[in-house]
């Protein structure tokens, strides 16, 4: 009960703009423009970040402490994560439209089952 109290507040510090609200939603072109930036640059990333590991054994693996190469390829997997703030969006949007749709139905049942409850007594 706890958590459910600290992460309300949480919520509130924050304002009651989406970032849709702010960003605004994308038009198809726009999300195709993303997509073909952000998904080869993440998969680039992905490839730098893992292609020297699979090269060496397992022995040189646990030797090895850190790698700027992985850390380069850390930078361009977030790089592409950001090229795709347009399809966040629209991932934003049908979220918080499902959860209130749930919600929503959550209330109506919970107000049926008692109102059912009730005239069975």
């Amino acid at each position: 009960m706890l958590f459910i109290y600290h992460f309300f507040y949480f919520v509130l510090c924050f304002s009651q703009e989406r970032s849709f609200d702010i960003v605004g939603l994308a038009d198809g072109d726009e999300i195709i423009d993303a997509l073909k930036l952000g998904i080869p640059l993440i998969v680039l990333g992905l490839l730098i970040v893992y292609i020297p590991r699979w090269r060496k054994s397992d022995k040189e693996n646990q030797d090895e402490k850190g790698s700027t190469i992985g850390c380069i390829g850390m930078v361009i997997i977030g790089i592409g994560f950001l090229i795709l703030i347009p399809l966040w969006t629209w991932v934003e949007t049908i979220v918080v439209t499902l959860v209130s749709v749930v919600f929503v139905l959550a209330i109506i049942f919970l107000i049926v089952s008692y109102v059912y409850d009730e005239l069975k007594k």
